[in-house]
């Protein structure tokens, strides 16, 4: 699939329901779950620049709804908003088969930053893993729960398009679920985004040769015992 600009970006429709077997984990509820998508600014140190990423998040809400998902979009929030705002996600009813969170902004160090003052203003990531534990949060139990960071892991600027306004990674990864989660796994999908995301790397290095940051991702699991597919449109 070529890169579109749009924010409606069009989710293939699945043919066959993967779902509750020995090998996939049940993902037939509807919705699907809760999806959670927190946006801030991206600005910069050395130069007079804020980049929107609004319709970046507006674009993953639009394809988590697809994917079935009951999705809120979050933007310019501190720190201590993002985690309230995720405690009372933590402490709510989820009757649906998973549930996502998604963060873009500054990171660094393990940390997510607040919109406004994010050399200070940060909140570990380890927290808000902690908060969706099978221990802490009981009414996720034994369901799989996505986690995407989408920020720098030791500077600040997470990797940015700052005139066109989106993340590269962002944009990868919108794209790949878009064109495969109709048959693919989530695995899959991300080994696909990874591999999309190399490619346009590449050409920017080309671009821009005293770039020696590599930009990759890193993609952890804990305790996956299945496949999990989307299954959209079924």
């Amino acid at each position: 699939m070529a890169y579109q600009d749009q924010i409606n970006l069009d989710v293939n429709r699945a043919i066959i329901l993967r779902s509750a077997t020995t090998r996939w984990y049940k993902m037939d509820s509807n919705p699907r779950g809760k999806a959670v998508i927190f946006v801030q600014d991206i600005k910069y140190t050395t130069e007079p620049i804020v980049v929107d990423l609004g319709n970046e998040g507006l674009r993953f809400k639009h394809i988590f709804n697809q994917l079935g998902y009951d999705t809120q979009v979050h933007m310019r929030k501190s720190s201590t908003e993002i985690m309230s705002t995720l405690n009372e996600y933590a402490t709510s009813e989820h009757p649906g088969d998973s549930f996502i969170v998604m963060f873009t902004g500054h990171g660094f160090n393990g940390n997510i930053c607040g919109n406004d003052n994010y050399e200070h203003d940060v909140l570990p990531i380890q927290n808000v893993l902690d908060l969706f534990s099978e221990k802490n949060c009981l009414a996720l139990q034994s369901k799989p729960k996505v986690f995407l960071f989408n920020c720098c892991r030791e500077s600040y600027a997470a990797y940015c398009n700052g005139i066109e306004m989106y993340t590269y990674f962002g944009r990868a990864l919108s794209h790949t679920p878009a064109q495969f989660a109709s048959y693919k796994s989530l695995d899959e999908i991300i080994k696909k985004t990874t591999a999309r995301l190399e490619s346009d790397l590449a050409v920017v290095r080309e671009m821009e040769p005293t770039d020696d940051n590599q930009h990759n991702p890193e993609f952890q699991t804990f305790g996956v015992q299945k496949d999990l597919y989307f299954n959209p449109g079924l």
